[in-house]
């Protein structure tokens, strides 16, 4: 998926102008950052799909267009609904897995989410969440922020996210 049928899909189903304008803006940092991060990994002797991620950035908030009011946190369900729809399955899989909460947590806390996994697998879908998660809005976080808005949410989330962190750092070669 090149960025301009990328943009073009958030242009389709954006809802107004500004929320497609950051929407656009979030998802343009996430894929630059992520294509810093793959460039890294490429070096480091590793094969990643480097297209794949670039586009599957720059749609994996997509669903924020469909998602109601008081939803958001299922904003990467309804974004896999419209890339299925689109015949779009990984990057569909991106949105869902963004997330990166998983089916325990749904359950545990009662999420207002489908009690399903939304755990990034692939090395492909585990930097783009990584990456989101290095993000308010358009502007990058540390690290150590990152750790402390998933410590808000659960001890889970922030051992999920400390291990994307040590995987991907492992793969960069920094670790």
């Amino acid at each position: 998926m090149d960025e301009e049928h990328a943009v073009a899909l958030l242009n389709k189903y954006a809802k107004n102008e500004e929320l497609f304008k950051k929407v656009l803006a979030h998802s343009v940092a996430v894929e630059q950052k992520a294509a810093e991060i793959s460039k890294e990994i490429l070096d480091n002797g590793f094969f990643i799909d480097v297209d794949f991620i670039s586009g599957a950035s720059l749609l994996h908030d997509i669903g924020k267009f469909n998602t109601p009011k008081g939803k958001e946190l299922q904003h990467g369900v309804f974004g896999a609904e419209i890339l299925l729809a689109e015949k779009l399955p990984g990057e569909a899989l991106v949105a869902a897995r963004h997330l990166n909460i998983s089916k325990e947590e749904i359950d545990t806390n009662n999420l207002d989410l489908p009690s399903e996994e939304y755990v990034p697998e692939t090395i492909e879908e585990k930097i783009i969440a990584y990456v989101n998660k290095l993000f308010k809005e358009d502007k990058e976080i540390t690290f150590e922020e990152a750790m402390k808005k998933a410590k808000k949410i659960s001890e889970e989330a922030a051992t999920r996210l400390q291990n994307l962190h040590d995987e991907i750092e492992e793969l960069r070669g920094k670790a």
